[in-house]
């Protein structure tokens, strides 16, 4: 009881000095002059401390984390400062151990419940008027305290803690505290990540849906995991899943619902790296060598086919085939990949030059006049930096000539370089066999790409994927709609609607090493508040495959009506969809649709994006050639396969008249939280769910930081979810209206 009120008495005390907050890897130092001659005089700015580097270690074993933090931070002013660091617990981590390097002295920290941590943010946020802290107000919280920090001194802190983590449905969670935007004035100049993960059982991936990692698999109980940044401003914490591997094909499954009627769900299918069979495979490598790929580009291609050739199996048969205005095969049918017919297509493929026209009938005719083995896969691997210019060059006529080739066993896998590409061409050979496209522009190695590719392509694991569902809860609107090969070191992500928790089984059908196999997998579902992030996964893999029928097929009402009605609800801003929310705003303005909750996109986009550019962009995505047509095909293209929720801002950048401050929208105008889009409009938070609330639903309107502003806190811990957006919010929560106002 007696510790209980000290620390009351300290966040009081803090109060009457002057605030300054500092974030630290989802940790607060709060921060005030040493000493008791405090005049109030003085002034500091309210982000004083400026974090110069964020460096993470961490060491998984067997389902418990150690985690070394280590950060150097400077304090700019001419005072002394004292301070308290603060650390909320990880959602669902249980935390065995923590403490702080204090001038070279491990000093354990004390742990506070949600109850008394709750009262210290309580407490921050009265003084500060910033709920930004409010998030975490359901954690439990460690506290220590941090003296001296000297006038103009760097300070390096390192913070060691075990935390034990939660498995479900074969799937570990770690989750890094990592949301610093909230209350940091600077960015960070240097953040690193780096996580070992070891134990007893076998890996079979590691997926973050939050980050692009960099994964390398060390054996079959062991990976290692980098990320990196520089002059960043965090503004999501750090999340991975490992998956263990009990079979030869592993599935997983986490779920997630908000205020919509139905859930979310994530299955993660994934194969055992340390299973793998070797495959024989028949390989076309069909290489443009036209006059316009001289200034280098030949000579990359030369590289990026040398590596392939060299990465064959001897149980493969290849074939390698260059075009310009004619077309000519290395060998007179395809050949068995020994070191012999390896050396001789090596030595034929140093002789191309670049000159000629650009006949793509031509090498398509050689590529499939002879009969490969239908038993066996076929890749074609296909490289141009042009539009045929001889032979037929009707796109459709084209298209035809492969589909006649078409079988469940052809993959065509393209790479275009540079600009002056047909896209729609290159983009339909690979959609109609079930591959995937690749471009490349002309700054870019070619070589690289291509190895990159290679390594992955040359490990099919299980290829013509079939699912299907049954148990006590039903699944739609599964994305990707059409199920890509899945390769050994890759996790292939789905995502879906659910419309309850409880029992399902996952049915899976495929070829492995062209033997059909099938596996089922009982998974026990539930919704985590946790898992908020997957609903807009869905929904940006679902804009981008709509964009994708726009850029390819045309343009429909159908199509722009559920490209805007998702881009809305879900906050997904690119240059597309901003185009097409303006679009139908203007319509909304000629056509009033009058609503006790209206959301002013117009205004909100206008303001912070230079959307002349962005109509530009959309109205030329279409177009079949030019730096718009490949950049909106690879752009889209990774929308529609999106697993990662920082592709929901794709092309944002972009779209900014201050080039200077490019996230001035991202970070002021919207955000995403617990499954749906708030936006701001004049001073207040608005969640986008209140379009599609009945107007007579009951409003609660609360001033920020009263008696009943933080009753309903404690009573609800997860509202501080919403309560964080801002001092002045609007939401959707539990079938009533809540309006915060000052």
């Amino acid at each position: 009881m007696k510790a209980k009120q000290q620390l009351i008495k300290l966040a009081l005390a803090l109060i009457i000095v002057f605030f300054a907050m500092q974030a630290w890897a989802g940790g607060i130092l709060v921060v005030s002059p040493a000493g008791s001659e405090w005049t109030g005089t003085q002034r500091i700015n309210p982000y004083s401390l400026n974090v110069k580097s964020l460096h993470i270690e961490t060491n998984i074993q067997n389902g418990v984390a150690h985690t070394s933090i280590k950060q150097i931070f400077h304090n700019p002013t001419k005072l002394r400062l004292q301070g308290y660091f603060l650390f909320p617990v990880p959602a669902n981590s249980i935390i065995r151990d923590f403490r702080m390097d204090i001038n070279g002295q491990m000093t354990k920290a004390e742990l506070l419940d949600a109850n008394e941590a709750r009262k210290i943010y309580e407490d921050i946020v009265r003084k500060t008027l910033d709920p930004a802290l409010l998030e975490y107000a359901n954690c439990k919280l460690f506290k220590i305290r941090i003296f001296p920090i000297e006038a103009g001194s760097d300070k390096t802190i390192e913070i060691k803690y075990n935390s034990v983590l939660t498995k479900d449905n074969l799937l570990t969670s770690y989750t890094l505290p990592l949301n610093t935007q909230k209350f940091s004035a600077q960015a960070l100049n240097n953040l690193s990540i780096h996580i070992k993960i070891s134990g007893q059982t076998k890996i079979a991936s590691v997926y973050s849906p939050t980050h692009q990692i960099e994964t390398v698999q060390k054996d079959e109980k062991s990976f290692e995991i980098g990320y990196e940044a520089k002059s960043v401003k965090p503004n999501i914490d750090f999340k991975i899943y490992i998956q263990d591997a009990e079979n030869e094909v592993n599935i997983a499954a986490i779920a997630y619902k908000g205020a919509d009627p139905n859930g979310y769900a994530l299955f993660s299918i994934s194969p055992d790296f340390y299973v793998q069979k070797s495959e024989a495979k028949n390989y076309s490598f069909i290489v443009d060598v036209s006059g316009s790929m001289r200034d280098g580009k030949i000579e990359q291609a030369q590289k990026a086919i040398n590596y392939c050739v060299n990465k064959l199996n001897t149980k493969d048969k290849f074939q390698v085939i260059r075009f310009s205005t004619y077309a000519e095969k290395v060998f007179e049918t395809m050949q068995s990949a020994n070191q012999k017919n390896k050396d001789l297509a090596l030595t034929k493929i140093k002789t191309w030059e670049a000159i000629g026209g650009t006949n793509m009938e031509a090498a398509f005719k050689l590529a499939f006049e002879e009969q490969s083995d239908p038993s066996k896969k076929h890749v074609v691997v296909f490289i141009t930096d042009g539009k045929p210019t001889i032979g037929e060059t009707d796109e459709k006529k084209l298209l035809n000539l492969i589909a006649q080739k078409n079988s469940s066993n052809l993959r065509i896998f393209t790479f275009g370089i540079g600009n002056e590409l047909n896209t729609h061409l290159l983009d339909k050979l690979s959609a109609m066999t079930n591959a995937y496209r690749n471009y490349i522009t002309e700054e870019e190695k070619i070589d690289e790409h291509i190895a990159r590719f290679f390594d992955k392509v040359s490990k099919p694991a299980i290829s013509n994927l079939q699912i299907s569902f049954s148990g006590n809860t039903s699944i739609s609107d599964i994305m990707p709609n059409k199920l890509p090969d899945l390769f050994f070191g890759q996790n292939l992500v789905l995502v879906s609607k659910i419309d309850k928790e409880g029992s399902l089984t996952f049915n899976l059908k495929g070829e492995i090493n062209q033997k059909e196999v099938s596996m089922s997998k009982k998974l026990d579902i539930k919704f985590a508040t946790e898992n908020d992030f997957i609903p807009f996964i869905w929904a940006t893999r679902q804009v981008g495959t709509l964009l994708d029928q726009i850029r390819l097929s045309g343009e429909t009402k159908e199509l722009k009506d559920e490209i805007v009605h998702l881009a809305k609800k879900y906050g997904i801003i690119t240059p597309y969809t901003s185009y097409l929310i303006l679009e139908d705003e203007k319509i909304a303005g000629t056509n009033p649709r009058p609503h006790p909750h209206p959301i002013q996109y117009q205004k909100l986009l206008t303001d912070d994006f230079d959307m002349e550019e962005a109509a530009v962009e959309y109205k030329e995505m279409s177009k079949k050639s030019g730096a718009y047509s490949t950049r909106s095909s690879s752009e889209i293209q990774q929308l529609s396969n999106s697993a990662n929720i920082k592709d929901i801002s794709m092309g944002q950048k972009r779209m900014s008249k201050n080039k200077v401050k490019q996230n001035t929208y991202a970070t002021q105008t919207y955000k995403n939280t617990q499954g749906r889009a708030f936006y701001k409009t004049e001073n207040t938070w608005i969640d986008v769910q209140l379009s599609e609330v009945n107007p007579k639903t009951k409003e609660r309107k609360i001033k920020f930081a009263s008696k009943e502003y933080f009753d309903e806190l404690s009573n609800n811990p997860d509202i501080g979810y919403y309560y964080s957006l801002g001092r002045t919010c609007k939401f959707y929560y539990k079938a009533s209206i809540y309006h915060i106002i000052e």
